[in-house]
C-alpha cells in the first residue's frame, strides 16, 4: 500500500494579508506605468526592452519579490487569462486598473465608443509599436491587410521574417493522395464547382450516381465532401478521373476537432447538408441538394476556394465568433475546444494575412511574436468594436495614462480590464483568510 502524502495547511488573516495584497495591487499598476514610460527597472529580454504589449514577461521578473504566493498567482492568473482571452493590451490595463477605482459605468464608456478612424488606430499603435523590428512587421501587416483582413501569426525557422496575404477560404483538408499519381502538377484549379455535402458515411457508388452521371453529362467538377467513403467509391472515382471521364473527387472530414468544417463548408457553398446519420436518403437526392463554389484549388495539404455569395462568409465569420465568445465565457481561453472557433475562422475568413516571425535575433522570436499576435487581434479589434476617448472622462484612473500620450484605447479591452480588476481587487480585498496547501 503506497504511503500518503501528508498535507501541511498554513493559513493567513486579513490583519497579515492587508500590507501584502495592497503592495501587491499598488506593484502591478507601477509596473504597467513604468512599462508606458520606457521606465522598467527589469532586465532586457535578448536586448530588446520591455513594452507595454511585454506586460506578462515583465510581470513574471518583476513580482518574484512578492513573498506571498497567493497574491502573487492570482495577479499573474488574472493577466495570463487575459492575455489568452484578448491580447497583451488587455492584460497591460487590467494591470494598472488594479490599484485604480474607475467612477464612470461601464455602460457610459460603451455609450460613448465609436468607430475608429485611421488616425484613431495610429495613436494608439505609437504608444504599443516602439522597437525597430515590430514597427517594420506590423507597417507591412498594416499596408497588406487592409481593412477586413484577419491576422494569423506564426514562427518559422526562415531567416527571415515574412507576410503574406490572401483572399480565398483556405481548409486543412486534401483530397486522397492516390490521385495525385495521375497528374506531375502541383495543385489541380476547377472553376464552376458544384458541392456535395454529406454528414454520414457514403458506402455504395449508388448512392452518388444520379450526381457522377451529372457531372459526367455536363462536363462539371464535383467535390463530395463526407465523413467517409469506402473503398468502392475512391476506385471508382480514381479510374474514371485518371480516363479522364470525371473529375469528381471525394474529401473525409476528420472525426473530432474538424467536423465542424462540414457544415461550414456546407453553409459556404450554400449545400443541403445530407444527412445520413438521422435518415436522410442519400440516393433520393437531385441536384437542388448541390452547392456551389466560383473556383477550388486543390494542394497536397490544403483545399482552397472562393465563394460567389460574400454575404454567407460574412455572416459565418460572425457567427463563429458569437459561438466564441459564448465558449469563453463559460469555458474559458483554456476550454477543450477554444482553439477549434480559431481554426474554424482562419479557415472561414477570406481574406488572411499571414505572419512569420523568425528568430533572427537569438531569443528575441517569443517576446516579438507575442507583441505582433497581440497587435493582430488589437488591429481586429479596433475595426470591430471601435475605441474610446478618454478624454470624454475625467476619472483620476485615466490620468496617468492620458498624461503618457494613451488617449484612445479599444473599447472592448477597457471594458473587459476594468472589469476583471476589479473582481479580482474586491475579492483579495474582502477575504477574511488565506488557506494554502503543501
Amino acid at each position: 500500500m503506497s504511503r500518503m502524502k501528508k498535507r501541511f495547511y498554513k493559513s493567513s488573516s486579513t490583519k497579515d494579508l492587508n500590507t501584502v495584497i495592497l503592495n501587491g495591487l499598488q506593484g502591478s499598476s507601477r509596473l504597467a506605468t513604468s512599462l508606458l514610460a520606457g521606465r522598467f527597472s527589469g532586465s532586457a529580454v535578448s536586448g530588446t526592452s520591455l513594452e507595454p504589449l511585454d506586460i506578462f514577461h515583465a510581470i513574471h521578473t518583476k513580482f518574484q519579490e512578492i513573498e506571498h504566493p497567493f497574491i502573487k498567482n492570482s495577479i499573474i492568473s488574472l493577466l495570463k487569462n487575459s492575455f489568452e482571452s484578448h491580447h497583451a493590451l488587455a492584460a497591460f490595463l487590467a494591470a494598472y486598473f488594479l490599484d485604480h477605482e474607475i467612477e464612470s459605468s461601464l455602460q457610459d464608456i460603451m455609450l460613448k465608443s465609436r468607430c475608429a478612424t485611421g488616425r484613431d488606430a495610429d495613436e494608439i499603435y505609437s504608444i504599443l509599436v516602439r522597437d525597430d523590428r515590430t514597427r517594420i512587421i506590423f507597417n507591412q501587416i498594416r499596408h497588406v491587410a487592409g481593412s477586413s483582413a484577419r491576422i494569423v501569426v506564426q514562427k518559422t525557422p526562415a531567416k527571415k521574417d515574412a507576410v503574406f496575404y490572401r483572399q480565398n477560404n483556405v481548409y486543412p483538408l486534401a483530397v486522397p493522395q492516390e490521385f495525385w499519381r495521375y497528374t506531375s502538377k502541383q495543385k489541380l484549379e476547377f472553376t464552376d464547382v458544384r458541392v456535395l455535402v454529406v454528414d454520414g458515411v457514403i458506402v455504395t457508388v449508388g448512392e452518388i450516381n444520379r450526381h457522377l452521371t451529372s457531372a459526367f453529362e455536363n462536363k462539371q467538377a464535383l467535390v463530395i465532401i463526407c465523413r467517409g467513403f469506402t473503398e468502392e467509391i475512391l476506385a471508382t472515382l480514381l479510374q474514371n478521373y485518371a480516363k479522364g471521364n470525371l473529375n469528381v473527387f471525394p474529401i473525409q472530414i476528420p472525426t473530432g476537432d474538424m467536423s465542424n468544417f462540414l457544415h461550414d463548408i456546407g453553409y459556404l457553398s450554400g449545400a443541403e447538408i445530407v444527412s445520413t446519420i438521422t435518415g436522410d436518403v442519400l440516393a433520393a437526392k437531385d441536384e437542388k441538394c448541390l452547392g456551389t463554389l466560383e473556383n477550388i484549388t486543390f494542394h497536397k495539404q490544403h483545399t482552397e476556394f472562393s465563394v460567389a455569395d460574400k454575404m454567407r462568409r460574412d455572416f459565418l465569420v460572425q457567427k463563429i465568433k458569437i459561438e466564441k465568445e459564448n465558449y469563453l465565457k463559460e469555458f474559458g481561453a483554456n476550454g477543450e475546444y477554444s482553439d477549434v472557433f480559431e481554426a474554424r475562422l482562419v479557415a472561414a475568413s477570406a481574406e488572411i494575412c499571414k505572419v512569420y516571425i523568425s528568430d533572427i535575433g537569438i531569443g528575441q522570436s517569443g517576446i516579438i511574436y507575442d507583441r505582433i499576435n497581440s497587435l493582430g487581434k488589437i488591429h481586429n479589434e479596433i475595426k470591430e468594436r471601435g475605441i474610446v476617448d478618454l478624454n470624454d472622462f475625467n476619472d483620476k484612473a485615466f490620468q496617468t495614462l492620458k498624461s503618457m500620450g494613451f488617449t484612445k484605447l479599444p473599447v472592448s479591452s477597457l471594458i473587459y480590464s476594468i472589469h476583471v480588476a476589479k473582481d479580482l481587487r474586491e475579492k483579495l480585498l474582502h477575504s477574511s483568510r488565506v488557506l494554502m496547501v503543501d
